[in-house]
């Protein structure tokens, strides 16, 4: 799960190393969070690196930055950090299913044989066959998205309107069956 954590370091004014950054370290390690801030650029007025930002490893690997927006001040005497995460929010279609019913044949046909003109068909060894076999297929596949039309992006429809709803609606329309019971039988169906 990507998670991001920030962090103020106080430089104590002693100049003895503390006890402290080794577990620090070892923490990071086990949470698997790397630092995403800039690496000497002071965020306190006083010219000290004191914030820090830490991401775990898929948001680093994914882009995420963190460093000194100035335009942000918040009368401090620290610099706001902005973190940037990269995330994609386009919306993504669904991919629409190829209709095997709607396959022109003809031009399916046609644009095959002039996709796969220039195309040896004797394979000497067997990457040569591979190589043969993964290019009829990538062929096949673009002919096939060339030739056939996609199914319209809609809802299922009525998915209540099943065999027991028809039946129910063919008996009452032929009078076998009381409105009650025709009803039982679409409150139950939907």
């Amino acid at each position: 799960m990507p998670q991001q954590a920030a962090a103020e370091w106080q430089p104590s004014l002693q100049r003895s190393p503390t006890t402290f950054a080794e577990p620090f370290i070892n923490w990071l390690d086990l949470q698997g969070l790397v630092l995403i801030s800039n690496i000497d650029c002071p965020t306190h007025e006083r010219g000290n690196v004191l914030d820090l930002s830490f991401a775990s490893s898929p948001l680093a690997l994914a882009g995420v930055k963190a460093s000194i927006a100035s335009y942000l001040d918040a009368t401090s005497d620290h610099q706001p950090l902005i973190t940037t995460v990269p995330w994609d929010q386009r919306y993504k279609e669904t991919a629409q299913k190829l209709r095997f019913d709607t396959l022109d044949h003809t031009s399916f046909l046609s644009l095959l044989a002039s996709n796969l003109a220039g195309t040896e068909s004797s394979a000497a060894t067997e990457e040569d066959l591979d190589a043969l076999a993964e290019k009829l297929i990538s062929a096949i596949q673009e002919v096939y998205r060339g030739s056939a039309k996609r199914t319209m992006t809609q809802g299922i429809g009525q998915p209540w309107w099943n065999e027991d709803y028809k039946k129910a609606l063919y008996n009452y329309r032929l009078g076998l069956c009381s409105k009650t019971d025709f009803r039982r039988i679409t409150r139950w169906s939907q």
